[in-house]
């Protein structure tokens, strides 16, 4: 653990890929400290955000309601929802917001660091040198039509994408949700270049949750083989709806993908090979 307060870990991503499944598994877990926002958004943006705030709060209220919101999860709201918004704050700033998680581990899983640019992981790595850096990756193709189904039915983009293959191609290359967030490769080797980043992998959230999880902790420095909490093999985000693929639109995902593909079977190995299939 650490010696003074901040992050012991990074989780970065990727999205749509069991990152909601792992906070709730370590939230669970009497070794972590999770604070009560599972995305901080600190690095690479304006922070923090009407939105994350806004989310906070709801999450407070029902959290309360269930008896579930402890004094650290208050000390820590009261702390955050006092910040000013700025793209400048000091790292200072963001180790405070850990000040109130004790000796327990605790980390900012954060999906979106993964688009950051080399530039920002060093900056990243010169303030929190000993933090540990993790991402869950995913099946580009299957992980991209999850994420443009979801942004198509909350009206974030047009649906038109879901089934014309030179919108969905122009959405993927150019819209900033996409562009930068849909390659784990790319990310990985952005990463990898300032810190030795541990890879996981999504089908273990649906195969083998249990073991996935003690597999993660320990890696983290927590205890494995504790007893799970009741709702660890659940995907909270089953049943959404999604629109098959018509032949044109899975040919064109597959030609989009095909040098990120072969790049992940290189970086990643066995967990990669039926990718895009």
């Amino acid at each position: 653990m650490m010696s003074e307060c901040g992050p012991d870990f990074l989780c970065i991503g990727m999205q749509k890929s069991g990152t909601h499944w792992l906070y709730h598994r370590l939230r669970a877990h009497p070794d972590f400290c999770m604070l009560p926002r599972k995305e901080l958004q600190f690095f690479g943006r304006a922070f923090p955000s009407p939105k994350v705030q806004a989310k906070l709060m709801a999450k407070r209220d029902a959290w309360l309601a269930e008896g579930t919101f402890t004094p650290a999860d208050q000390a820590f709201t009261d702390l955050f929802m006092g910040l000013e918004r700025r793209r400048d704050h000091p790292v200072s700033v963001y180790r405070s917001l850990f000040q109130f998680t004790g000796d327990r581990l605790s980390g900012d899983i954060t999906p979106f660091y993964s688009s950051l640019d080399d530039t920002a992981i060093a900056a990243i790595k010169q303030a929190l040198p000993d933090t540990k850096v993790m991402m869950i990756v995913r099946d580009p193709v299957a992980r991209v039509w999850s994420a443009l189904n979801d942004a198509a039915n909350e009206g974030r983009i047009d649906g038109m994408c879901l089934r014309d293959a030179d919108a969905l191609r122009d959405v993927v290359q150019t819209h900033p949700a996409f562009a930068h967030t849909s390659f784990p490769a790319a990310s990985y080797r952005r990463w990898s270049r300032h810190f030795d980043v541990a890879v996981f992998d999504f089908a273990d959230v649906l195969q083998r949750p249990r073991a996935l999880r003690d597999e993660i902790v320990t890696y983290l420095g927590g205890r494995a083989g504790l007893p799970m909490d009741t709702d660890a093999a659940e995907n909270t985000k089953a049943g959404r709806f999604r629109l098959a693929q018509s032949p044109q639109i899975a040919a064109a995902l597959r030609t989009l993908f095909a040098d990120e593909l072969r790049d992940c079977t290189q970086l990643f190995g066995d967990m990669a090979r039926t990718w895009g299939r």
